[in-house]
């Protein structure tokens, strides 16, 4: 097996697992396509996003990631 295929295999495991741990901890899960808008949260509520697998966080108008920026 090449290095690429194993390490895809690796991401899509960790991936699985990222979701399974998001899921135990209890945040809501959303896609971009049906996460609500930001300004329709408070500043600080954070869900995960399956379409990108991170965690998004609202400022009170737009979604960030973890390290600050806008997705």
């Amino acid at each position: 097996m090449d290095i690429e295929k194993q390490l895809s295999e690796i991401v899509d495991v960790l991936n699985k697992i990222n979701r399974s741990l998001i899921a135990t901890v209890g945040f809501e899960v959303y896609t971009d396509a049906t996460r609500p808008a930001a300004n329709t949260k408070p500043a600080g509520y954070t869900f995960f996003n399956s379409s990108d697998n991170f965690l998004n966080t609202s400022d009170g108008t737009d979604w960030r990631n973890q390290s600050g920026v806008i997705t």
